[in-house]
């Protein structure tokens, strides 16, 4: 692909990503958490752990539901 059409598709995805803007709290707390345990999961995995996504969804919000506070989440490595 030639680098003016490259640039002009860059445009072109930036007008529709600010069309979408600026994202509702809602969308940013999903984004937020999609995110966070798609990175937590593929560390893990790199670190050759077999927790599955959904198992590290689990384990990324038990301790909140728990009642364990964030520093112990932190220091526990489970947030």
């Amino acid at each position: 692909m030639q680098l003016q059409a490259m640039l002009k598709k860059i445009d072109e995805t930036k007008e529709l990503i600010n069309v979408k803007r600026p994202l509702a709290p809602e969308e940013i707390k999903q984004l937020d958490a999609y995110f966070r345990i798609g990175t937590t999961y593929s560390s893990n995995a790199l670190e050759g752990n077999s927790l599955t996504l959904s198992e590290t969804k689990v384990i990324s919000y038990k301790p909140r539901l728990s009642g364990y506070n964030n520093t112990s989440c932190i220091t526990a490595g489970l947030h």
